[in-house]
């Protein structure tokens, strides 16, 4: 099996996340007029920092367990815990948040704040898991795989890219990267491929960007009532392209640099 830290996880995503970042930044900057010719300066920034006044109780402690639970995630990465993984690292923090006080007699998380949460996000997600055991008992991953037999290389890593593009955009992107993962990597490892690239490439490029339906940050956007539907695929479709070519380049190139 393959197994893998937080920091290797994170790493190729790190630097991959940045340049994907400012080349998004200056695609839409050329195909849509952004109305401004420089950003604002730092008197401005500062202007709206004092507006804010003073970090509160609860600010201060919700940064806290934040750095918290980076320092056991990395530690992690570093020093084997017997018995600890990631996950309960993230339980572990859940937990912390229902105990640590706000400062207004509450704790930083409550029973109030569960109906806040997007149910309907967890869901699909669920659904997405749910889905693929059920393709499983049916044998029918193992058929799909199979299909990808003689499929190696470049070629399955573009094909695990596009697929997933393509059913993010229609369908939901969490869910479209469960149902995915859960084809392609049985064929990366009947192929001879490393798993872990395929596993880094297929959420990398389920964030839908073509419909406003395509997935929350789609959905926020095209609700400024800047965009249109046409100028919202016009530029989704160019920026879907190029993550889609750095993706796959990008981490079949990181992931054995970083291990």
């Amino acid at each position: 099996g393959y197994t893998i830290s937080f920091v290797q996880w994170l790493l190729p995503g790190l630097v991959l996340g940045i340049v994907l970042l400012f080349i998004g930044i200056g695609v839409i900057k050329v195909m849509f007029d952004p109305g401004i010719k420089n950003l604002p300066s730092g008197d401005y920034l500062k202007k709206r920092r004092d507006e804010l006044g003073p970090m509160t109780a609860a600010e201060t402690n919700v940064i806290a367990v934040l750095v918290g639970m980076i320092l056991l995630l990395v530690i992690q990465s570093f020093i084997a815990m017997k018995g600890v993984d990631i996950f309960w690292v993230l339980i572990f923090v859940g937990i912390v948040l229902n105990l640590v006080p706000a400062g207004n007699g509450e704790s930083l998380v409550t029973v109030k704040d569960l109906a806040k949460v997007n149910w309907n996000i967890m869901f699909l997600v669920t659904s997405g898991v749910a889905m693929a055991g059920i393709m499983k008992n049916f044998h029918l991953i193992q058929w799909g795989s199979e299909q990808f037999v003689h499929v190696s290389g470049l070629a399955l890593l573009s094909a695990s890219a596009i697929m997933t593009v393509l059913l993010a955009n229609f369908v939901h992107g969490p869910s479209a990267a469960v149902a995915m993962l859960t084809l392609m990597l049985p064929a990366a490892l009947k192929s001879g491929i490393n798993p872990v690239i395929v596993a880094r490439i297929i959420p990398g490029v389920s964030l839908g960007m073509l419909f406003p339906w395509s997935g929350l940050g789609a959905a926020l956007t095209f609700s400024s009532g800047y965009l249109s539907i046409k100028d919202m695929f016009k530029g989704g479709i160019v920026v879907t392209i190029i993550y889609i070519v750095l993706c796959v380049i990008g981490f079949a190139t990181l992931i054995p640099l970083f291990g």
